[in-house]
């Protein structure tokens, strides 16, 4: 609910996730993830951050109560003449190589975006339907490698015993994290204890589904 809330509420101020982000101040990344509905349960100081920004309570920014009326419909030229930035796609067999080498061979294409992002960010597919619903199969996943992840964040971790490249959940309890998958249907995946030699290698920032797949 609070992920269509803030695209509805972006839309209609005609604000961008990075400006939201540095006005309200609150990290980018985290913002990101809230907006692509990967973040259901914000902080509760995100969420008033949130709600005195765009002037709601938190109840009405969550869903719990109706939005004011008046929420000051934006400009659909000004919407139209945002400036539109590129990042690289990256298969998601080549993610290692190009974090090692940054080979512009390796980029099939460009992905657009109305939000300007850290030069590191790359995206890729998601190959398996292993974090479904969350990240269906074929999903467009752009991910930052130089973000910091946190507890409950998606991140793209290498296995240090196969060397698999794997996306999932991180979890933190004490000193131990977690790798979690998502999909309910899939009971041979089974949350792991992340080893010591299993490296997270980038942050999932945003989800974007493709349909017809």
């Amino acid at each position: 609910m609070i992920s269509q809330i803030l695209k509805m509420l972006l839309f209609k101020r005609d604000k961008r996730v990075t400006q939201v982000a540095r006005e309200a101040q609150i990290p980018q990344q985290t913002l990101q993830r809230i907006v692509a509905g990967l973040s259901p349960k914000p902080h509760r100081k995100t969420l008033n951050a949130l709600a005195n920004y765009f002037s709601l309570s938190v109840e009405q920014l969550t869903g719990k109560e109706a939005l004011p009326e008046d929420q000051g419909v934006a400009s659909l030229s000004n919407i139209q003449h945002r400036p539109i930035y590129q990042i690289p796609y990256i298969d998601f067999s080549d993610i290692e190589n190009y974090l090692k080498t940054r080979d512009k061979k390796l980029i099939k294409s460009q992905v657009n975006t109305d939000g300007e992002l850290s030069e590191n960010v790359f995206a890729t597919r998601m190959t398996d339907s292993s974090m479904y619903p969350y990240i269906p199969k074929h999903a467009l996943v752009l991910m930052d490698p130089i973000a910091q992840p946190e507890d409950q964040h998606f991140v793209l971790v290498r296995l240090a015993e196969s060397g698999a490249f794997i996306i999932r959940q991180i979890l933190t309890e004490g000193a131990d994290q977690h790798l979690k998958p998502m999909n309910p249907d899939l009971s041979t995946l089974a949350t792991r204890t992340m080893k010591k030699d299993d490296k997270v290698l980038a942050l999932v920032i945003e989800v974007r589904q493709r349909y017809g797949n």
